[in-house]
């Protein structure tokens, strides 16, 4: 981990330690009228507090001089000290409804799981993958902590600081209601899991949405804005986001055709060409997102008359439409 970096004028990246395989999630501070807006929390860990008010402090900011987070989305690497902040300082809490939901639905674990296990099935995950699958949701499921915000934004809003106004803009695909700020006379982009460095960001499926064509599509509206600096919530801030578009557009272009090609002569499920696609060994939690991943190909390339499936005990075994 490396000390807040100023990334423009006023305007702090702050790396924080998270407890899984990704080890850092970025943070960014901007100034306000009247305090400070953060972009993301990071984890509701000890370690992640500690580094965030240590950050804070080394740039003469206090935790209590905080009026606004604003949230990408609700994963806990991004959503996890919202509220113990909030409490702290007052803060205004900044997030789409859809990601409010999405937390407010993990209150009740065995409704939460009960939905996973519709989703693993139609994905034709085996009843003993799915079992070691519900005991990491089990524990995963601790991590997503309470978040109460006070502003719902849903893309096009105006978020008011010193460096100028950062709009709104909905971004969805990695989650339902991803969403990211615009600083256009900076030309700045906060861009959540959005557009990372170096990797695409997962897309799951979530039944009855195509969540890859969302994807797609909110990817060709941020090819169109004035953009210098992606701000990305891991790895470093970069420019070229239009390269970066046209090589990930490429790349599920390419996994479409892989899958096409793995579906030519035999009907499989979304488990079985995850197998496949992804040749390494994976631990039950990367399956599932190798699984869900499948899944979103699948439903878009559906969607465009591609593919087709019928229901084998539960489970959609795709073939060529």
């Amino acid at each position: 981990m490396t000390g807040p970096r100023e990334v423009s004028p006023g305007v702090y990246c702050l790396e924080l330690p998270l407890p899984w395989e990704i080890k850092t999630v970025n943070t960014y501070l901007a100034p306000l009228a009247d305090g400070y807006l953060l972009v993301d929390s990071g984890a509701g860990t000890e370690a992640c507090f500690d580094a965030l008010r240590d950050s804070l402090l080394s740039v003469g900011v206090r935790l209590d001089e905080l009026r606004g987070i604003f949230l990408t989305h609700f994963h806990p690497d991004h959503t996890g000290l919202a509220a113990r902040i909030q409490s702290i300082s007052g803060a205004k809490i900044w997030m789409h409804p859809a990601e409010a939901e999405n937390l407010r639905a993990m209150s009740d674990p065995a409704k939460w799981l009960e939905a996973k296990e519709t989703e693993l099935t139609i994905a034709g995950v085996p009843a003993g993958i799915q079992r070691q699958m519900g005991t990491v949701f089990s524990a995963l499921r601790l991590s997503y902590l309470e978040v109460h915000p006070t502003e719902a934004v849903r893309g096009g809003e105006i978020v008011r600081s010193l460096i100028g106004p950062l709009t709104v803009v909905w971004t969805p695909g990695h989650s339902r209601g991803h969403v990211c700020l615009h600083q256009k006379e900076r030309r700045l982009f906060f861009s959540g899991d959005h557009i990372l460095p170096g990797i695409t960001p997962n897309i799951p499926w979530v039944d009855g949405h195509d969540t890859l064509g969302d994807y797609l599509d909110s990817l060709r509206h941020i090819e169109t804005l004035p953009i210098d600096l992606v701000l990305p919530a891991h790895g470093l801030p970069f420019s070229g986001h239009r390269e970066w578009i046209g090589e990930t557009v490429r790349h599920h272009r390419d996994r479409c055709r892989e899958i096409r090609e793995l579906l030519t002569g035999q009907a499989q499920t979304a488990h079985e060409i995850a197998c496949l696609v992804w040749k390494r060994e994976t631990d039950p939690l990367h399956h599932f997102f190798a699984a869900m991943e499948a899944m979103a190909h699948l439903e878009h390339m559906y969607r465009l008359g591609e593919v087709s499936f019928h229901l084998n005990a539960g489970a959609r075994k795709w073939e060529i439409a």
